[in-house]
């Protein structure tokens, strides 16, 4: 009997080898995209054009591994440096950057390992929300600005949009001799309907004159920033500045109009002065001019319309802080610790020391922490920024949530709420009808009220107790509502440090600060100090800051 040909025996062993180390390169592989172009580089260089060229070359075996290899590591993933980036605050601004350094490091190809660094353990900030029955109560913000479009891109991007409940009732009224007036349509884009102006009871006709006059008033020619109760007495006079300025701004920053900068808290309105010599004239042609622009546009098919300046979510604000945790959830550490002081560290890192003898080591910082905090934690990094930090001060406003039965009232109520001028405020600054402004789930006999306090009055709301400011607010409001019963729920909620106070000088106060930010290219500043104090504002912030930080981390 013949022996088997030696031919047969070595193509079979041949054929093995390439079998089996093909099977090594193949588990070698990283990435299921890269997985055919292994295959294809093995079929091209070993199997399909040497099948019939019977050769013993084994080292071929090991350029198709070596292939396999090269082409299935990402370079920025595997041979990068993973980059660290530490949040300090875990508010709605921190939780905003951890979700825009995540997007940017996805975008970029980055690895990073990202931390948020929270004194209390839980995220949110001042955004809370309470059940009570099936009502929905927001203890912090209600609300954001829906004109403004940082929460509704982020809202869209988080799969949320579609739970967003705009403001339904716009009209607000001023109290004048415990009597509620209605502010005049149009009033605050100076373009108001004159029979409603004239038929007012909000102002006096020596008032209505006075305003009217606005557009003879010359411009400032002084460049330097002013306080805002000048600037708005200037161009209108005392009564508009009593009647509606004071109680709509002081009530939105907490203080009264003569602590606050023109240029910080109305700037848009600072502008139509400088660029038009007149607030109803520049009003006047921009509105012209935007109904042209609108008139020759053909809206986008299937866009919403959504009306309301304001807008809220189905269940509070909270939906929004829960939604950002849930999509950081597994790629981004919440770390139980008060930060005591951030400093550079070595090879252009930051050195991060807590309260509790923990450091930590990050390739950039991001500071979402109230101005007067930051100074204090940066102390050592910047003696200069750190004093401009702590510049900015900081009220500490309280809100009461009350739910009433609706046959406590005489009559139903209409429009969004109400607002009390100085001078016959009691402890109630401003008050909102939730229930009207927000069509939200709540049970059909009930009334949701939200009340702003006056901090300033005497005696202190600071110093009084919940049970002692819930029976002033209630008699508070009897006087402008008329209420028959009290209320079947109320709670009072008191917040540390949530509005900044943005002073006459606030604009250069925060030049200053951004020139002294330059100087540190991995670290960012942001929260509600930095320019607009809304959500929309916080959001927008942390966005801009969080892709400078990413793109300086991927260029260095």
């Amino acid at each position: 009997m013949k022996n088997p040909p030696l031919g047969g025996f070595f193509f079979f062993l041949y054929c093995g080898t390439l079998l089996l180390h093909w099977k090594k390169a193949f588990l070698l592989v990283q990435y299921q995209e890269r997985v055919n172009h292994v295959e294809k580089q093995f079929l091209k260089t070993a199997l399909i054009p040497k099948i019939f060229r019977i050769r013993g070359d084994c080292g071929r075996c090991l350029t198709i591994r070596r292939v396999a290899i090269l082409n299935t590591r990402s370079p920025n993933r595997d041979s990068a440096e993973c980059k660290k980036i530490a949040i300090v605050g875990g508010g709605i601004s921190g939780l905003s950057a951890a979700y825009f350094l995540l997007q940017e490091a996805d975008l970029r190809g980055v690895k990073i390992d990202l931390k948020i660094l929270e004194s209390s353990g839980s995220v949110g900030g001042s955004i809370k929300t309470l059940r009570y029955k099936e009502t929905v109560l927001d203890l912090g913000p209600e609300c954001f600005v829906a004109t403004k479009p940082a929460v509704l891109e982020l809202s869209e991007s988080l799969g949320i949009e579609s739970r967003i409940v705009t403001q339904t009732q716009r009209k607000t009224f001023i109290a004048v001799d415990s009597v509620l007036c209605g502010i005049p349509d149009g009033l605050f884009s100076m373009n108001p309907k004159i029979a409603d102006l004239l038929t007012s009871n909000l102002f006096s006709p020596g008032g209505k004159i006075r305003m009217a006059c606005e557009l003879f008033v010359r411009r400032r020619i002084d460049s330097r920033d002013e306080a805002l109760a000048d600037f708005v007495e200037r161009r209108f006079g005392r009564e508009f500045l009593e009647r509606i300025a004071e109680p709509i701004v002081g009530g939105l920053y907490g203080t009264t109009p003569e602590s606050l900068s023109a240029r910080s808290t109305l700037p848009y309105l600072v502008g139509l002065e400088r660029n038009h010599g007149s607030i109803m004239r520049g009003m006047l042609l921009e509105l012209t001019d935007r109904k042209k622009r609108e008139a020759g546009q053909a809206r986008i098919k299937g866009e919403p319309k959504r009306k309301g300046t304001m807008a809220t979510f189905d269940q509070g604000m909270v939906v929004l802080v829960e939604e950002l945790r849930k999509h950081i959830a597994g790629r981004c550490k919440l770390v139980s610790a008060e930060v005591e002081s951030i400093q550079p560290g070595e090879k252009r890192g930051w050195q991060i020391q807590c309260s509790n003898t923990t450091n930590f080591q990050a390739d950039a910082v991001v500071v979402a922490l109230p101005a007067s905090v930051a100074s204090a934690v940066l102390a050592k990094t910047d003696k200069v920024l750190s004093d401009n930090l702590s510049s900015i001060k900081y009220s500490a406003p309280i809100v009461v949530n009350l739910i009433y039965d609706q046959n406590a009232f005489n009559k139903q109520l209409i429009g969004s709420g109400f607002l009390v001028p100085r001078k016959e405020r009691g402890i109630v600054r401003a008050c909102t009808f939730s229930s009207n402004k927000f069509k939200r789930k709540v049970a059909c006999d009930q009334v949701v009220l939200r009340a702003s306090l006056d901090t300033s009055m005497d005696p202190c709301p600071q110093t009084q107790s919940d049970d002692q400011v819930q029976k002033a607010v209630a008699a508070d409001l009897k006087k402008y509502l008329s209420t028959r019963n009290d209320p079947l729920f109320s709670i009072v909620t008191r917040h540390k440090k949530a509005i900044p106070q943005f002073a006459p000088g606030h604009q250069d106060l925060l030049d200053g600060i951004e020139r002294r930010q330059e100087r540190f290219s991995n670290l960012a500043l942001i929260g509600n100090a930095y320019g607009g104090m809304g959500v929309a504002d916080c959001v927008a912030r942390a966005k801009q800051e969080c892709q400078r930080i990413a793109a300086n981390l991927t260029s260095q």
